[in-house]
């Protein structure tokens, strides 16, 4: 296998260069993780390529393959020794059309935590999962919801507040959180339509839609 302590500490070096958060909250030591992981950042879209640039100059590295858009880059390391590895960097937090979390907000308030990795605070760490598995149709998942339990339940508490007073919804429980809800789903989506970017682009969609019907109509006669 190769050398990924020496990846890593290239990777990491790197990145601090840039603004990032690393996403897989709950692994203080990649060297020790076993089987399969995929690495899951923010990162600006503009940074992805010069760290790329970076990380090849690592000598176990043997090709880079990348496919991007403005939502995300989904990268390929491929090792001389014919093993690989998946990294995913987001750009964007987004359902479909719709936008849940401003990007620049999680950058801006990121924590160093003791790992040395920079994490989203942990109000943005419990905002992003539940918005996330809320908005594909399905409960807090057990991984996420052990991560947060491990935490005092005055700080439960707090980010349970923090969540029903921002989004309107009636969570009583962090356990509470799996059991998905239809109601509390509508109640997001309803709050986050609401948001001035959403309304942008709804009103933008509109009106290529009434372009495109205009266009089409013209056609016809």
């Amino acid at each position: 296998m190769a050398d990924r302590a020496l990846f890593n500490n290239r990777l990491f070096e790197l990145l601090n260069n840039y603004d990032y958060v690393l996403f897989n909250y709950d692994v203080n030591d990649f060297c020790k993780v076993r089987g399969e992981l995929t690495f899951e950042f923010l990162l600006r879209r503009d940074d992805v390529s010069g760290l790329l640039i970076g990380l090849k100059q690592v000598e176990s590295i043997r090709n880079i393959k990348v496919s991007s858009n403005f939502r995300f880059s989904q990268v390929l390391v491929m090792f001389n020794d014919n093993t690989s590895l998946r990294m995913v960097f987001l750009h964007k937090f987004m359902n479909k059309t719709l936008t849940y979390m401003d990007e620049e907000a999680v950058l801006e308030r990121r924590v160093l935590a003791e790992s040395g990795y920079y994490l989203p605070c942990i109000e943005h760490q419990f905002e992003n999962v539940v918005l996330h598995d809320y908005l594909n149709n399905g409960g807090l998942k057990e991984k996420y919801y052990n991560y947060f339990k491990e935490f005092h339940v005055m700080v439960q508490d707090d980010l349970l507040e923090f969540f029903n007073k921002k989004y309107g919804t009636d969570f009583k429980t962090l356990y509470s959180l799996t059991d998905f809800r239809e109601s509390e789903r509508a109640q997001i989506e309803k709050h986050l339509k609401a948001l001035p970017l959403n309304r942008f682009v709804k009103k933008v969609n509109i009106r290529w839609h009434n372009f495109i019907g205009s266009m089409r109509q013209a056609r016809m006669i």
